[in-house]
This record gives structure tokens, C-alpha cells and sequence, in this order.
């Protein structure tokens, strides 16, 4: 695993959301960043809630930027996406949707999380 996670903004949602089990909260957060993964590793980069500032992923929506090997870009017309894989906290690239891509390449990836945040205190 070799990624640099970049958080570019952070944002409260006062006075909305809810927990697991449905009760009203008042500690959602909405992150945005980037994660540069210089080597990408087989099987997904694990992103674990702390790494985003939370205690629960609500969701996670990524955008993948680029994907290369040795500079070389994917090829002209090939569609990369990325998933998060909310059991593992893994986050998969793929290209052209059924194949991963290969260990090793860089990629840069976009990404939108909302969850609970751990740097608030919860009031109740």
C-alpha cells in the first residue's frame, strides 16, 4: 500500500443526520480530497474511516483522474472507475469496469466521503 491521502475541505451538517441505528445526530461531516496512490497495491487500497477525520463512512464516491505504469497512460477510450468496498474499506480500480488494474501503476483519485466525524464530541 503506497497512497498520500489529501483532505481539501471539511464540512460540518449541523443539525442534520442520523446514526446506524436511526437516532438524530449532530456530527456529519462531508470530506473531499484527493488520494495519490504512487504504487497501487492488488486487491485495493485500504481506507480506513480515520484516515478521512471519521468514525463511520456513510458513503464514498470516487472519481479517478489518472491512472498510469511507467508513464504510460491507459489507453485512448478505456474507462477507469473506482469503488469503495465498505466491509474491507478497500477501494478497488478498475478499467473498463471488470479488470483491476495492475499492481504497481499510479493513479490519482477523487473523492467525496460523509460519515461521523471523530473530531467532534457528541452531544447529547
Amino acid at each position: 500500500m503506497a497512497y498520500d491521502l489529501k483532505v481539501r475541505t471539511r464540512f460540518t451538517v449541523p443539525g442534520v443526520g442520523f446514526n446506524s441505528s436511526g437516532v438524530p445526530v449532530n456530527n456529519k461531516v462531508f470530506v473531499a480530497g484527493e488520494l495519490d496512490v504512487t504504487s497501487y497495491t492488488t486487491g485495493g487500497e485500504t481506507v480506513n474511516p480515520a484516515d478521512l477525520g471519521l468514525t463511520t463512512i456513510d458513503y464514498f464516491g470516487l472519481e479517478v483522474l489518472t491512472v498510469n505504469d511507467a508513464g504510460t497512460e491507459a489507453a485512448a477510450g478505456t474507462m477507469t472507475v473506482a469503488h469503495f468496498i465498505p466491509s474491507t474499506n478497500k477501494v478497488l480500480i478498475h478499467t473498463d469496469v471488470d479488470t483491476e488494474v495492475t499492481s504497481t501503476q499510479d493513479a490519482t483519485v477523487r473523492f467525496l466521503a460523509v460519515g461521523d466525524s471523530a473530531l467532534t464530541a457528541e452531544l447529547t
